[in-house]
């Protein structure tokens, strides 16, 4: 035993890898392989992960189609299937009559339903991401003049948006009248997935 632990370490300092070796009858060792196939492997996921996003990581989540539930930092949550990502929010398609935008940097975490594996290498976060902003999904909807529910702060405002400007929209709320929303506090926007 002695003698196969001071051969280990002389080969370490003489730069050589004992996993490598070849066996007795100098073949390639397939174990020896397979152990440095699985220390590149895990170098290179390491390497992922420490360069990892919450956009590169709900990027890779989202090409999968991963069941998950968002929260917020606002506390609010929504479970669904990862189903788009613009330049600044995520899409959860919740059924398959809604879904509900939510904007990157509210998201407080994402739990990943087990249902396979759930352990993805992040992607670089502009390979699969729209151009489109949350304003730019807004005043999509203003143009179809549809229902759709606004998270802003602590509140939801329900109703049609009659109109999206730069920084401001206006939300038909029936007769409980319109309300202007600054969009910067819009946190969540749900609307009909016939929609879009």
């Amino acid at each position: 035993m002695g003698e196969q632990t001071n051969s280990c370490l002389k080969s370490r300092v003489q730069g050589v890898d004992p996993i490598a070796e070849s066996d007795s009858d100098g073949a390639p060792d397939p174990v020896a392989a397979a152990a440095r196939a699985r220390r590149r492997a895990r170098a290179e996921t390491d390497a992922a992960h420490a360069e990892a996003t919450i956009t590169s990581v709900v990027a890779g989540l989202a090409a999968t189609g991963a069941r998950v539930v968002v929260e917020t930092l606002g506390g609010t949550s929504c479970a669904g299937i990862l189903s788009g990502l613009g330049s600044d929010h995520v899409v959860v398609s919740l059924d398959e009559r809604r879904r509900t935008a939510v904007r990157l940097d509210v998201i407080a975490r994402v739990d990943v339903v087990a249902d396979g594996d759930t352990d993805i290498a992040p992607i670089d976060p502009t390979a699969r991401r729209g151009t489109a902003t949350l304003t730019d999904l807004i005043a999509e909807l203003a143009d179809a003049d549809a229902p759709v529910t606004l998270r802003c702060g602590r509140a939801d405002v329900t109703g049609r948006i009659r109109w999206c400007g730069d920084d401001v929209a206006a939300v038909d709320r029936g007769e409980a009248g319109r309300t202007y929303v600054w969009l910067g506090s819009v946190s969540e926007l749900s609307f009909s997935s016939s929609l879009l």
